[in-house]
């Protein structure tokens, strides 16, 4: 019931934003041809559940006593119409759900349906025609005919055969609690890839309709022609992090990036790190990706990380590449504003909020003055040129007190603390630096996992009160 009502309410926000209307006529045979016996109880219930549907949603509109819109109106008529005939008209009605969740994004396009036959003249003409014909349902096979048309043009007509067997969707479907008739249908579709078939063909009976696909494609322009696709944007933003994240004690893999966000002030920036891989047990590429979320409160750095995702692309492949990397801009984007407009504040405001909770949190302890201004004048200068080398094995060095995660606050950020800590000896003319060093490549080590090392460095004061630093011990952790 809530689905119900929630997709008049969706009806009601495009319809009163359209600029266009494209009218559906989608019908079914009122025969079927089912020789798979487990269907005849899935029909049932799914039959069942969906006239349960329909009383509920009439009982509701009689109490809110309000008025239904036309497209709101269509819509009940056509529910009601699948009430009467669900073994017959399951599968043109996912159909029609498929269309209207596709297609109702669109500004320049809002979707009506007439379902069997036009209920509604007020409609207006219909833009293309649905037909399914010869549903078939044997043991070992699932399959029907498709034919899309415009009926302003008898010569504009695309026919097609779609089969699939049938144990692959009675095995998908058999976890599914309720209404497994109608899924069955959503599964059909999918495994058939029937959907690409049937946006490629609307469009080529009535040009009018731009596919999903190629109605992205133009809201895309925008960012397909800003400057965040350059290569010369995208390194120079990757120097610009370094530089601004510089005092972030984390392994950062700045030369994993290949999308990025810096703020004016560069109190936010948002990246996406990405790699390659192979998995082991099929040798088959996929992308590992993870978002990286900065933002600097109270004078520390808070980073939110998305969970790291596999995705079966390979960001060597051009157009891979750059479908992800439009994917990732698109959230600094005004997506309201035709065309789309970048504005600043619609990904640093997502930033913000990200970095509130769940986040970890930097917070940086001086352990005296004289020790911050050592570290600084002589020990840090000296480490920060090594980890700079490319040959260098480490990518981050830091004094962390804290465990590397557990320690959490009230948002329920993880605690991050670091210092500047020396040991000295009582003359303070020498210095132990301890320090944690983070690996670059990922380490095979047993029984537990960390990528950092622990180093001792040495700090020695020479006659002209100069220092000097020495890399002292390093142990292997």
């Amino acid at each position: 019931m809530k689905h119900f009502l929630l997709v008049l309410s969706i009806l009601v926000t495009i319809f009163s934003y359209s600029q266009e209307a494209v009218h559906f006529l989608i019908t079914s045979d009122q025969q079927i041809n089912i020789t798979e016996p487990l269907c005849e109880d899935m029909i049932k219930e799914t039959s069942a559940s969906m006239k349960q549907y329909f009383k509920d949603a009439q009982k509701e509109i009689k109490k809110e006593k309000e008025e239904l819109t036309l497209e709101q109106s269509s819509h009940l008529e056509n529910f009601k119409v699948l009430t009467e005939s669900v073994k017959n008209l399951a599968p043109a009605f996912y159909l029609k759900n498929l269309l209207f969740t596709s297609y109702y994004n669109f500004l320049e396009v809002s979707p009506c349906f007439s379902f069997q036959k036009v209920q509604f003249q007020e409609l207006g003409v219909v833009s293309v025609k649905i037909q399914i014909s010869n549903i078939q349902i044997s043991a070992n096979e699932t399959s029907f005919d498709i034919t899309v048309s415009n009926p302003s043009s008898n010569e504009l007509s695309k026919s097609a055969h779609f089969y699939s067997p049938t144990g692959l969707l009675l095995n998908r479907v058999q976890q599914i609690p309720q209404m497994k008739y109608y899924y069955f249908w959503n599964v059909f579709v999918e495994q058939t890839k029937l959907y690409d078939w049937l946006f490629e063909n609307i469009s080529a009976v009535n040009p009018a309709i731009l596919s999903p696909k190629k109605y992205l494609a133009l809201l895309n322009e925008p960012i397909k022609n800003s400057k965040f696709l350059s290569n010369a944007y995208l390194e120079k933003a990757k120097i610009d992090a370094q530089r601004v994240l510089k005092e972030v004690p984390y392994p950062i893999p700045f030369n994993q990036i290949n999308s990025i966000l810096i703020s004016q002030d560069e109190s936010k920036i948002y990246f996406r790190t990405t790699i390659n891989s192979t998995y082991s047990w099929n040798q088959e590429k996929y992308s590992h990706s993870e978002n990286w979320g900065f933002a600097k409160k109270d004078d520390h750095w808070v980073l939110s990380k998305d969970e790291a995702i596999d995705m079966p692309v390979n960001i060597e492949n051009e157009e891979d590449s750059l479908n992800a990397k439009i994917e990732f801009y698109r959230i600094a984007f005004d997506l309201e504003q035709t065309p789309w407009t970048y504005k600043e504040e619609e990904w640093t405001q997502i930033v913000d909020e990200s970095t509130n909770y769940n986040a970890i949190e930097f917070k940086h302890v001086i352990s005296s003055q004289t020790n911050h201004q050592l570290i600084e004048q002589y020990i840090k200068p000296q480490l920060t040129k090594l980890l700079q080398q490319d040959t260098y094995t480490y990518n981050n060095l830091y004094q962390r007190q804290s465990a590397e995660f557990g320690e959490y606050n009230e948002e329920g950020n993880d605690i991050y603390t670091t210092t500047d800590f020396l040991i000295s000896n009582p003359e303070q003319t020498a210095f132990i630096y301890p320090v944690l060093l983070h690996h670059k490549k990922e380490q095979e080590r047993d029984y537990y996992y960390t990528q950092e090392d622990f180093k001792f460095y040495v700090l020695l004061k020479n006659s002209d009160s100069s220092f000097t630093l020495y890399d002292w011990h390093y142990f292997k952790t």
